[in-house]
């Protein structure tokens, strides 16, 4: 049975926004699920909007493909591209009730659908601000090496060079 509890781990200071928002889907979601499925997409919206803090990403007015399809720009080993397709379930089947509502849909099958979608985002995303400051701490100390490297490289081929100059100069001088 689905609940509230089961995103529990976000009732905290850090998430709180998103939490409520989530919260405003349960209320909805055995009483009126195409109202779930609305605020669903509130829900991932809000996940977005702290990854593109956390990414420090300027926020633009592209829609929200778009915003899920710049994650694909991160390494694997961030964001799992089958958390980025849950990402897009979720957005597409609640879009269909956040622009426009379609006779056919089966809103008690698509709220059961963007819930679950839900639940492996936020699963994710709780981890992913930690992930995300290994990944630059890792980067910046690759960069560090890179950059030690190229100066012991540096300061090999100057050494090289005096040697070869001093050679040089030494031959010119026993040839004379």
């Amino acid at each position: 049975m689905a609940s509230i509890n089961d995103f529990a781990f976000l009732n905290n200071t850090a998430y709180r926004q998103i939490y409520k928002t989530i919260e405003e889907a349960m209320q909805y979601y055995s009483a009126n699920p195409n109202i779930a499925c609305d605020r669903f997409r509130n829900s991932l919206e809000c996940i977005l909007d702290h990854i593109d803090v956390t990414l420090k990403i300027e926020k633009d007015d592209c829609d929200l493909y778009n915003r899920i399809e710049v994650l694909r720009q991160l390494p694997e080993d961030l964001i799992n591209h089958s958390i980025i397709d849950e990402m897009h379930t979720l957005r597409s089947v609640s879009n269909l009730y956040h622009h426009y509502y379609d006779e056919d849909r089966d809103p008690s099958k698509d709220r059961v659908t963007c819930y679950v979608a839900l639940l492996k985002v936020c699963k994710w995303f709780v981890e992913f601000p930690i992930k995300y400051k290994s990944y630059l701490e890792s980067e910046e100390q690759k960069r560090r090496k890179r950059k030690e490297t190229r100066k012991t490289i540096g300061k090999i081929a100057l050494v090289s060079i005096a040697i070869v100059g001093a050679i040089f100069g030494i031959t010119k001088l026993n040839n004379k």
